[in-house]
């Protein structure tokens, strides 16, 4: 009887965490409306985006203070090793050159890629909001589905699931986007299920970021 009380502790934070998740995206996909409003005036999508998703990130921290038992995210690993950083290197590579073929094969098809000048402002916002992105969907949310997931196929239904999650905040800019975002949300998912550091999988994402908005300029 007394190993029982772990368990229904255990069970008790795994539904709290599955009911925020709820409440979470019920909230953000209520937005949707809202922040589609108002990317149609607005200068830079990153002067829509990050505002809402500080919000959003605000009450994510607020129930994670709530669960004392939920394990917090992990800014940084002390133990990094050579084959995480190996990982973390073709990982932003390949999503680097997989973005520039796709880019190119689209120009020589005849197909009108669409450009968006980004403001220097908006791009360093974009800089800054990535490692709280990054917080919010690998440490937060995919932290928790790998404390809560059974079997042995529990890690990687957690990255599915993570990465589907995360794609699904893209809606705001378009179902294409969303689609196209799932594949780097899977991949940061790995990189972080195998290194447990935020600051690991933000540097990845922030290298393919810039990437995009410099260097494609989509």
């Amino acid at each position: 009887m007394l190993n029982a009380h772990p368990l229904q502790g255990r069970a008790r934070e795994g539904r709290r965490f599955l009911v925020a998740l709820v409440v979470l995206f019920g909230l953000y996909f209520s937005a949707l409306p809202w922040m589609r409003r108002a990317l149609v005036g607005a200068v830079d999508s990153v002067v829509v985006s990050v505002p809402f998703f500080l919000g959003w990130l605000a009450a994510a921290q607020l129930f994670l203070i709530l669960s004392r038992h939920l394990p917090r995210p992990r800014l940084g690993h002390r133990e990094l090793t050579r084959p995480d950083l190996l990982a973390a290197a073709v990982i932003t590579l390949g999503l680097m050159g997989a973005a520039a073929t796709t880019h190119a094969a689209l120009l020589r098809a005849g197909v009108e890629v669409p450009t968006a000048p980004h403001a220097p402002w908006a791009v360093a916002l974009y800089a800054l909001f990535v490692p709280v992105q990054e917080y919010m969907a690998r440490g937060v949310l995919l932290g928790g589905l790998l404390e809560y997931a059974q079997g042995s196929w529990g890690p990687a239904l957690s990255c599915v699931v993570c990465a589907g999650l995360y794609a699904s905040l893209h809606l705001y800019l378009g179902v294409s986007i969303a689609l196209v975002v799932f594949i780097p949300g899977l991949l940061w998912s790995y990189l972080y299920y195998r290194s447990r550091s935020v600051l690991l999988v933000s540097a990845s994402h922030l290298a393919c970021g810039l990437f995009y908005l410099y260097v494609l300029g989509v």
